[in-house]
Order: structure tokens, then C-alpha cells, then sequence
């Protein structure tokens, strides 16, 4: 980092000490942030050890353990997370990224296009999957292994053989519609729609979750402010005092 970064980074930093809390929602703040991040991002690319990379957003946060001192998250193209810190003991700083989380074990795709969705009354009426051309029920009830009968248990294996006949080359990913659903495939099969209640549902907390992260905005806006307020305070004391010694 160039010496006046250094300087950006050191007043960011006693900034971020005094809001508290975790430093990556305070990035946004750091106006020495951006370039650097580029720099770092353009000589990975250059070295080959980077390739279409994104932000994960909150999930990237949520299994690191080192969220309360990590700068950001960025996610590779084949599913490698990184966090970003600064190294400050010396000057002048070093931008780093350490591994964050590895690639899934399992890279999910899709065959099935949205114009083979169903409308929740095509579904109602009994239309079956665009996908596979299977229907969604009548299936046998899928209890615990302990409490089926033989008659059961046999429906159920032929359920599943003819599944696996079906897709022996799709990953394992599944689903069925109720303990009475077809089974069907993550990859060759679109999931059922939503019920107008759930879209009901799914509404409210969508809208409450934006109230929520509005809030939150706010909140840490202010704590950034009262603790510029608080370090241009300090600062200003040392200076006074420097000055009275002198």
C-alpha cells in the first residue's frame, strides 16, 4: 500500500475501533478501499489464481472466523472464498487475502429452463413436470423404514429405481412435493411454484427484511458519524497539547 493509503487506512481504522462491532459493514466508508481491492484483484488475474470473482454477500460472513476483523468477502468463480485483511504491525501495510471456505463438494446446475416452470394453476389442475413428464403426488407415503409394511417398502424401491434409471448421470440433489411426492431431480426438474399464501408470506418478510437492512444502514451510519465525531476530537487534543509542550 502506497504511504498515503497507509494514512487513509490508519484514520479509517481508529474510526472503525471506536464505531465497534465488526469492520467489513464499515468498508464502505474507506475511501482507500477500492483502488487497493482492484490492485490486488488485477495481479491475481495476471497470476492465474483468480477467475470471475463476486461478492457472496451476507453469507460469506457467516462461516468466517474471522468476521469480526476481516475488510470483505470475495468468492471465485468455482466457489473459493477469501476474506481480505490488512497486515499492520509495519508500515508500509500489506492488503492480504486468506482463504475463507473451499469450493462446495457438490457444483449444482440446471437443465431445466424458467419458460418450463408452472403457473400455480397449471399445477393445481394437475399438469405434470415440463421437466421429466412426471406428475407431483400420488406416490407412496415415505414413513420411516421401521414403520412400513412390506407392500410399502416395495413401492418405495421401485419409486427409487425408477429415479435412479431415470438420472444416472444427474447429481444426487432431489425433491417431491409432500411425503406423497414424486420424486424429482434439482438438475432435469423445475421446483413446483409458490401458493399465493406462501407468496403472501414470503412478501412480508421480504419487505421486513428491507425495513430491517434500512435500519441497519442508518444505524451504522450513525455510529460512523459519532465516531469521526469522537477520533477529530481526540486528534485534536494531542495537537493542542503538542503544541502547549512546545
Amino acid at each position: 500500500m502506497a504511504d498515503a493509503e497507509c494514512d487513509d487506512f490508519d484514520d479509517w481504522l481508529r474510526r472503525a475501533t471506536a464505531a465497534g462491532g465488526d469492520r467489513e459493514p464499515l468498508i464502505k466508508f474507506a475511501a482507500w478501499y477500492p483502488a487497493v481491492a482492484q490492485r490486488w484483484f488485477d495481479a491475481a488475474i495476471a497470476a492465474g489464481v483468480w477467475d470471475g470473482g463476486r461478492d457472496p454477500g451476507r453469507s460469506g460472513r457467516d462461516y468466517c472466523r474471522q468476521a469480526s476483523t476481516s475488510l470483505s468477502h470475495a468468492e471465485r468463480s468455482d466457489g473459493v472464498v477469501v476474506h481480505f485483511i490488512v497486515e499492520s504491525d509495519v508500515r508500509p501495510f500489506v492488503f492480504r487475502a486468506r482463504w475463507c471456505r473451499e469450493p462446495p463438494p457438490i457444483q449444482l446446475g440446471r437443465r431445466w429452463t424458467d419458460d418450463q416452470r408452472l403457473t400455480w394453476e397449471e399445477f393445481t389442475s394437475g399438469e405434470p413436470c415440463r421437466g421429466c413428464g412426471r406428475g407431483f403426488v400420488d406416490a407412496r407415503e415415505r414413513k420411516p423404514i421401521l414403520q412400513r409394511t412390506p407392500e410399502e417398502a416395495a413401492a418405495i424401491e421401485l419409486e427409487e429405481a425408477d429415479f435412479r434409471a431415470r438420472h444416472p448421470d444427474c447429481a444426487t440433489m432431489r425433491w417431491a412435493y409432500g411425503s406423497t411426492g414424486v420424486t424429482h431431480c434439482s438438475e432435469c426438474c423445475p421446483m413446483p411454484p409458490l401458493s399465493p399464501r406462501q407468496v403472501e408470506v414470503i412478501t412480508r418478510i421480504a419487505v421486513d427484511v428491507v425495513k430491517r437492512q434500512h435500519q441497519e444502514a442508518l444505524d451504522l451510519e450513525r455510529r460512523w458519524r459519532a465516531a469521526s465525531d469522537a477520533t477529530e476530537v481526540g486528534d485534536n487534543r494531542v495537537l493542542r497539547s503538542s503544541t502547549e509542550d512546545a
